[in-house]
């Protein structure tokens, strides 16, 4: 399941890299992996991995199961993230999107449209949780960004 929430967490966020003009894929074991987009980075999923690959370099492939985070990331210089803006992860019990301004409107509606809950972020996290919602499809808006996840 958590390789499920992974892709779905990355293709989602496509549409909302917004400022971020870097990929960066974090380990469990606390190593980051930055990719510009301007080297256009061709992700692809297969048999449990991860590959990333740019024009520029040759393909990084990454376990599923050993990955923490895939975040869009500001750059300074060849690979230091200046910072993020909302970020997501993903593990069984659901999604955290973390790095919120605290006070930002978070609001998740049902694919038909339908709006689930509507709230005010406290503590910089806001959790779209297994338990609470089941199993399903999710759009997820806080303030100008927007995912679409699948539970």
């Amino acid at each position: 399941m958590r390789k499920i929430l992974l892709t779905t967490l990355l293709l989602a966020s496509a549409f909302v890299a917004g400022a971020a003009d870097g990929l960066r894929v974090k380990t469990l074991t606390g190593d980051a992996v930055m990719f510009h987009f301007d080297s256009r980075p061709e992700v692809t999923f297969l048999a449990g991995k991860l590959q990333v690959k740019t024009a520029a370099d040759p393909a990084v492939t990454f376990e599923l199961d050993d990955i923490d985070s895939i975040e869009f990331a500001a750059m300074t210089g060849a690979d230091a993230p200046a910072g993020c803006g909302i970020c997501m992860s993903a593990d069984a019990s659901g999604v955290v999107f973390g790095n919120i301004a605290d006070g930002a409107h978070a609001a998740v509606y049902s694919i038909s449209g339908r709006l689930l809950v509507s709230e005010r972020c406290a503590g910089g996290n806001f959790s779209l949780s297994r338990s609470v919602y089941g199993p399903g499809v999710y759009i997820v808006k806080i303030d100008g960004f927007t995912a679409k996840i699948v539970l």
